[in-house]
């Protein structure tokens, strides 16, 4: 649970800033880490990044600076790699993987996972004639948009590659 103290927010047990647990996870470190360093639970941390997600907004610098990906693999199998990620956009992708599978740990895997549900919220979203609003997921559109606009293009190799029925199945038992 996170608190107001002073002027600041903090973990209610361990009384560490959030932000402090927020720019530790920004700097590489990982969950074990975190509760080794700081006075904090995994729930802890996990609240954490919730609470600066939901309370932090996206920058405006471009968006190229917030998010910038690459396909490492080939025309037929396209491996997703990110090469530039904001702090806040990292945070804010962990959250979004905590909506699907609120006891991840790993970050990368979360990211990897907030990253799969982003783009298969949007090619929903477009299939089905749906304003994308959700800054992360125009975000995630834009940097598709530039660097693997395949991924967007064909949306049916895509679902299939990201198992986008089984996507649907997880998402009704979490959301």
């Amino acid at each position: 649970m996170v608190e107001k103290r002073f002027r600041t927010f903090v973990t209610s047990n361990g009384l560490v800033p959030v932000d402090t647990i927020c720019d530790a996870i920004g700097s590489g470190a990982s969950m074990a880490k975190l509760t080794r360093s700081f006075p904090v639970s995994v729930d802890d941390v996990l609240d954490c990044i919730n609470f600066y997600a939901e309370n932090t907004t996206l920058p405006t610098i471009g968006e190229d600076k917030l998010l910038d990906l690459v396909n490492v693999g080939s025309d037929e199998e396209v491996i997703i790699e990110i090469i530039k990620l904001h702090q806040i956009v990292y945070i804010k992708l962990l959250a979004i993987c905590l909506k699907y599978n609120p006891y991840s740990v790993n970050f990368s895997t979360m990211v990897n996972q907030a990253l799969r549900a982003c783009c298969l919220n949007i090619i929903d979203k477009l299939d089905n004639n749906i304003a994308i609003t959700d800054p992360m997921e125009l975000l995630v559109q834009d940097a598709l948009q530039r660097n693997i606009p395949d991924v967007l293009i064909d949306r049916e190799k895509t679902k299939e590659d990201l198992d986008f029925d089984q996507f649907v199945e997880s998402s009704k038992k979490t959301l």
